[in-house]
């Protein structure tokens, strides 16, 4: 767990990568889990809970995306771990679901629940809508990394400091129109 983060869960496109699949993710998710909770305020039917909503997946996004940018910029001068970035996904889930909570109390349900009920529940929602989208990419973009690491390895005509072999004598055999 304390080995170095590999480069390809942290380059440009990865991060990119992973906040949009985990707000696709996050977007898909809540759309299932909203019919069926008693407690959720993401609603899309009238004008105060449709600006709540979206308020808080658009602070959201600029949650993550202003992370994975911090991490982006900092991969150079911080040698990052695995422990080290599952912290750093922590946090950002920790973040998110303290904004849930702080909407909840003061703007979408104001004094209905205990803020920490409302925290301990967000966290399970939190952590399922954005560790798993996490999981998922980094194990696409590790087995992407295999696969372009195997196909290297498969490639015959890799350029080498060794001297070339001599080519043995090939002979090239020429017949006229007569067959001769």
């Amino acid at each position: 767990m304390n080995k170095k983060l590999p480069e390809y869960l942290l380059g440009k496109f990865q991060l990119l990568g992973t906040v949009t699949f985990s707000v696709l993710f996050a977007v898909v998710f809540f759309n299932i889990y909203l019919p069926f909770s008693q407690t959720a305020w993401f609603n899309l039917d009238n004008a105060r809970s449709f600006k709540l909503t979206l308020l808080f997946f658009a602070a959201s996004v600029l949650i993550l995306s202003l992370s994975k940018v911090c991490v982006y910029k900092l991969k150079n001068r911080i040698n990052f771990t695995y422990i080290g970035y599952i912290m750093w996904c922590a946090a950002e889930i920790l973040l998110c679901c303290c904004l849930y909570t702080f909407m909840t109390d003061h703007f979408a349900m104001p004094g209905v629940e205990k803020v920490t009920e409302v925290f301990g529940r967000s966290l399970i929602f939190g952590a399922i809508s954005l560790a798993i989208p996490e999981l998922i990419a980094s194990m696409y973009f590790a087995i992407n990394d295999k696969n372009n690491t195997i196909r290297l390895m498969n490639y015959d005509n890799v350029v080498t400091d060794a001297p070339i072999a001599p080519l043995t004598k090939q002979q090239i055999s020429l017949f006229d129109n007569s067959g001769a």
